[in-house]
């Protein structure tokens, strides 16, 4: 990490709240240490594939590993990653969550100006999960890692939020599907790496959820089988089942089965775009950024599609759509030029886990160009003063900017540079 950073240590939060709904966590390390946790009897070992043709994911400490490493993203990479991490935990909230529009509210006035860029306060849920995806991705577990108290809190509160039926949050927004995809995701991500039975029930009931929420022999939108689908509901959802069955928490055929088909239906044979909800359409825009942010500069249907199918187990190798799909991509790659309205961070997100499993000349233009909007914009990487309460996020810029604020813009763009950390590639090295 550039020295410029080591006065930004990671906080210890441990003396600004209550303690006790967390024990339970705590605790459970020192079983660890002392060699007595327990494996529940149901919990499968971990496999060596998915059902979904996912290579197991290594555990905690081989993400640390790769995240150190050299060779997995360049200084660059790791250097932003380390930064976005330290800017995530001290904006985290006391009571675990990462608030849309209080956040800034946990800057350091001793560092200048508060952050600005709140986002919407009803997506607390969804912010929380895409913020501890970013820790998970980096290695870090409530067991091990220097963000081990900030995974803690994120995970508690997650599950403090899981009604009856498995839903996280509230289901008085319309999107409520995206908050729990995304919460339901990182608890299937933290119990896979952990094997913790703290986690498992969480994780499992959160699952459960997503099944009852789809439609059957199609995908998800915004309700519980309500009779509608949309392309970018359901490429959460498939990622929920993708790190469900990697943690060997099983799923099922025909769910997967029907979603796929359903991403084939929206997929132009002839084009290889995918569409929102129709097929070949183009990406879902509030009708506010239309203008400033024109959907033609987007191929997010397409990038969640892809990455979706190959995860599936379709290769682009053999399937033509797939790989008219790619070049779409390649011919719209990341740009960070807000005049023009090309910023588009959830396209970048899925168009990064997407190109890197297409790999190849493919993902060697799409890293490039990654590098280059993301990197050289993230606040504090180029600015040789001192660092200040913005240093390591990202400004809420983009289709969605507006609606996710700066946790979202931050956590998302953290999770396209952590691409080397997460899924193996599905047909090997390309």
């Amino acid at each position: 990490m550039d020295e410029r950073w080591d006065d930004l240590s990671t906080p210890d939060l441990s003396s600004r709240h209550d303690e006790a709904p967390w024990e339970e966590l705590r605790a459970e390390d020192h079983r660890e240490a002392d060699g007595v946790r327990e494996r529940p009897l149901d919990t499968p070992e971990p496999n060596d594939a998915s059902e979904l043709g996912v290579p197991i994911g290594s555990d905690s400490a081989g993400r640390r590993d790769r995240r150190r490493s050299r060779t997995c993203c360049g200084r660059r990479g790791r250097t932003a990653i380390d930064m976005a991490l330290n800017w995530l935990a001290r904006h985290q909230s006391p009571d675990g969550r990462w608030d849309a529009d209080g956040f800034m509210n946990h800057g350091d006035p001793a560092l200048g100006p508060l952050c600005d860029g709140p986002g919407d306060a009803l997506h607390d849920v969804g912010l929380t999960g895409l913020a501890l995806l970013n820790f998970l991705g980096a290695g870090e577990t409530h067991r091990s890692g220097e963000y081990r108290d900030t995974v803690r809190r994120a995970q508690t509160w997650l599950l403090g939020q899981q009604d009856a039926e498995g839903c996280f949050g509230s289901r008085s927004t319309a999107q409520f599907t995206y908050d729990h995809a995304i919460a339901a995701l990182a608890l299937c991500e933290a119990y896979g790496l952990t094997k913790s039975p703290l986690l498992k029930d969480g994780a499992t009931r959160g699952v459960r959820f997503c099944l009852a929420s789809q439609n059957p022999g199609a995908a998800w939108r915004y309700g519980v089988a309500d009779g509608e689908s949309d392309t970018s509901v359901t490429g959460w959802m498939l990622m929920v089942f993708v790190s469900a069955e990697m943690a060997g928490i099983p799923v099922g055929e025909a769910p997967k089965r029907w979603a796929l088909d359903w991403l084939e239906e929206m997929t132009d044979p002839g084009t290889g775009r995918t569409g929102y909800r129709e097929r070949g359409g183009r990406p879902s825009r509030a009708e506010s950024r239309r203008a400033a942010f024109p959907v033609a500069e987007s191929e997010a249907p397409t990038a969640v599609a892809l990455l979706s199918r190959v995860l599936g187990g379709q290769d682009p190798a053999k399937h033509r759509t797939l790989r008219s799909g790619a070049e779409l991509l390649r011919a719209k790659l990341p740009r960070w030029n807000e005049s023009e309205g090309s910023i588009d961070m959830y396209y970048w997100y899925y168009g990064t886990l997407a190109m890197y499993q297409v790999g190849g000349k493919h993902w060697d233009a799409w890293h490039r160009a990654l590098e280059d909007a993301v990197v050289e914009t993230q606040r504090g990487s180029r600015d040789e003063g001192e660092p200040d309460n913005f240093t390591g996020s990202w400004d809420p810029k983009g289709a969605w900017g507006e609606n996710g604020g700066r946790v979202y813009s931050t956590a998302i763009m953290t999770l396209s540079l952590e691409v080397y950390y997460l899924y193996g590639k599905v047909f090997g090295a390309k």
